[in-house]
């Protein structure tokens, strides 16, 4: 999904009234979108410092393959924040302190809205989603 998607569905936490307050459901409203600050190595790597190159960028990324193989599309890219991994520490972590509970909340919705939206234009899930995956697959594509 795109930035300004994500934004706009970000209020659809406010359904986590019975179970948070409207302050963690702010964090969470807005965890839900610096989640993507991890694809800030994907603007390094295409050199899109301007503007236009983040909105070129931006217009393509779904459009990226390697060797043709749109399955391949994320073997040089992890997206840290996105993958199963990093937020089962990050819940764990949540014990010791309350305040990543609501960033992990933004997290996982974020996340699902991805994994819907790659679902529905039949993109790639497992590669950003598992970083074990990612490691396994950057491997196999430097030999």
């Amino acid at each position: 999904m795109k930035l300004t998607d994500h934004i706009l569905a970000s209020p659809a936490m406010i359904a986590l009234a019975p179970v948070m307050t409207m302050a963690h459901i702010g964090v969470a409203m807005v965890a839900s979108v610096f989640i993507d600050s991890d694809h800030v190595h994907l603007i390094l790597k295409e050199k899109a410092y301007t503007k236009a190159g983040i909105r070129r960028l931006n217009d393509n990324i779904y459009k990226k393959t390697i060797n043709g193989k749109p399955n391949r599309m994320y073997v040089e890219i992890v997206y840290l924040f996105h993958t199963v991994e990093f937020n089962l520490v990050l819940f764990a972590l949540s014990f010791m302190y309350p305040i990543l509970l609501p960033i992990w909340a933004g997290f996982v919705f974020h996340i699902i809205c991805d994994i819907v939206h790659h679902r529905s234009h039949q993109l790639p899930i497992i590669r950003w989603l598992f970083l074990t995956d990612w490691i396994l697959g950057y491997a196999l594509s430097k030999k």
